[in-house]
């Protein structure tokens, strides 16, 4: 077995990305039978589950959903996802940002100490803010 990355792993999963005010939707194409492992999520958003069949692996267990399906991705969440049929799944985030690759660092974290680190900095921003 082998993982892909990259240019390898975007042409076997195809990302749509798309733009309102403030808003950037990503759709991302997962084909059956691949296992995929995201990014540590920052901020809260919604996602759907717009066509097939995916068990997403948590720390606490497995979900196992199916098309059509939403739900709330929650700050510091990391799926490990596997797709029992082809999947498209959207997220919907708020950002001003327009730069894919600032975006991926705006809304998502490499590690958990990353995202401890832009956890603390919120916190910090908000206790000077009531200041």
């Amino acid at each position: 077995a082998s993982a892909l990355v990259g240019v390898e792993l975007t042409a076997q999963n195809p990302l749509k990305h798309s733009f309102a005010p403030g808003c950037y939707i990503r759709e991302i194409f997962n084909p059956k039978g691949f296992l995929l492992i995201t990014r540590i999520h920052k901020i809260a958003h919604p996602f759907f589950l717009l066509k097939g069949e995916m068990s997403i692996f948590f720390e606490d267990g497995e979900k196992r959903i199916k098309a059509p399906h939403y739900g709330i991705t929650r700050p510091g969440t990391k799926r490990m996802i596997y797709a029992h049929e082809d999947c498209i799944f959207v997220t919907v985030q708020a950002t001003t940002q327009t730069d894919v690759s600032k975006m991926e660092e705006e809304l998502t974290a490499e590690t958990y100490e990353e995202f401890d680190n832009y956890v603390n900095s919120q916190k910090e921003k908000i206790c000077h803010t009531l200041v």
